[in-house]
């Protein structure tokens, strides 16, 4: 009890809002803002101004537009949407580490995670109960449910309920970069050689040899609608491409990867440690996905409808094996539950998460143990 005790004593207050930490935010609203605009004004404009490029134009500016507007909907929804926390105790007493009498909680059904000794995971700063895949961020001074990881530059963690927001921010801002990148290309192109063109003319080499520059001073007198039209084209075609070639689409593969495997990054790092690349939690690439992107698969491009569930319990369920002949008296992918991540066959894990737990051979709404035939008999 005494343990309890202290843990309620350490508890942590919220963490206090600090305006330095706005400052990667402000970084990616301004590289936003910079790049639109650039696209929009040197490269959709003129080629709507010119008669021959003008349905390219307009096309361009459809797409590009739906997707910046799909990608600051999802960066708006990682920045509000609250990761998930454990509930209260006025909202469910059980996952509070020291009860209304001073003494532990009991062990709660459906647990999977447990420590080295077999006891129930507890937060020492919260003071409750930690359910499967739920960390602590020092950052936010708060348990996260199924925790990926801090991020500075949405200025909050990525769980449970914001981790569709995230994959999506993912995906739209990969997309825009690309977009932004190969269609801008040519302008840029066409810049560069009009620009070659005005140094190459025969006024400008005669100003040369007396140490003048004519075409600069076009360009100057014109109000810089050559000089630094090209400077903001070069500029955005290559902030284009660094964050589209080497920063989103990495992160983006990366984060593809562990929704395919069902892992998040801190079970990524832990498992790469130990030299493990499996996931108890693995359920196949359509129940993997639907983790991350939601139930109805015609809204997984958009930032509604994240996944459904409370995100609190993950349990063991029948291993989803095609039929095949066993011996007399056996059933189908019995399982029992052994261990942290339950048991294995054929190489396949038998962990699913309450909220898409097949109905077959019993109910798992509830974090309730899925037995098949054989074990219920």
């Amino acid at each position: 009890m005494s343990d309890g005790l202290s843990a309620r004593s350490q508890q942590s207050a919220p963490a206090p809002p600090a305006p330095g930490r706005l400052v990667p935010v402000a970084f990616v609203v301004c590289n936003v803002l910079v790049l639109y605009n650039i696209y929009t004004w040197l490269h959709v404009v003129p080629m709507i101004n010119r008669e021959s490029t003008r349905s390219r134009g307009m096309v361009e500016a459809c797409v590009f537009n739906i997707l910046v507007g799909l990608m600051i909907i999802c960066y708006a929804r990682c920045l509000l949407t609250p990761p998930g926390g454990i509930p209260d105790r006025e909202e469910d007493p059980d996952w509070e580490y020291v009860g209304q009498d001073g003494r532990p909680s009991q062990m709660r059904e459906g647990l999977i995670e447990t420590k080295r000794d077999g006891q129930r995971r507890h937060c020492k700063w919260c003071a409750k109960y930690k359910p499967d895949r739920c960390h602590h961020c020092r950052v936010c001074r708060t348990c996260v449910l199924k925790m990926d990881h801090h991020c500075p530059w949405i200025y909050n963690c990525v769980g449970f309920k914001n981790h569709k927001f995230f994959f999506l921010l993912l995906f739209y801002g990969c997309l825009s970069c690309h977009f932004i990148t190969w269609t801008m290309l040519e302008t840029v192109q066409a810049s560069i050689n009009n620009d070659r063109i005005d140094q190459s003319s025969p006024l400008d080499s005669a100003s040369r040899r007396f140490g003048l520059n004519a075409a600069a001073s076009r360009h100057a007198d014109s109000a810089g609608t050559s000089v630094m039209p090209l400077f903001w084209l070069l500029f955005g075609e290559t902030l284009a491409a660094v964050f589209g070639l080497f920063v989103t689409t990495p992160f983006f593969g990366f984060h593809m990867y562990l929704m395919v495997k069902s892992l998040t990054t801190i079970e990524f790092c832990e498992k790469t440690a130990k030299g493990e690349h499996f996931s108890g939690y693995h359920r196949g690439l359509w129940c993997n996905m639907r983790a991350v992107l939601g139930d109805n698969f015609l809204a997984w491009p958009l930032p509604i409808c994240p996944p459904s569930g409370s995100g609190l319990v993950f349990t063991l369920a029948e291993e989803m094996v095609s039929p095949r002949p066993l011996e007399a008296g056996r059933g189908y992918g019995s399982v029992k539950r052994s261990g942290r991540h339950g048991s294995r066959r054929g190489g396949k894990s038998t962990l699913l998460e309450s909220p898409l737990a097949p109905e077959k051979g019993g109910r798992s709404l509830e974090g309730e143990h899925i037995f098949s035939s054989s074990e219920q008999a």
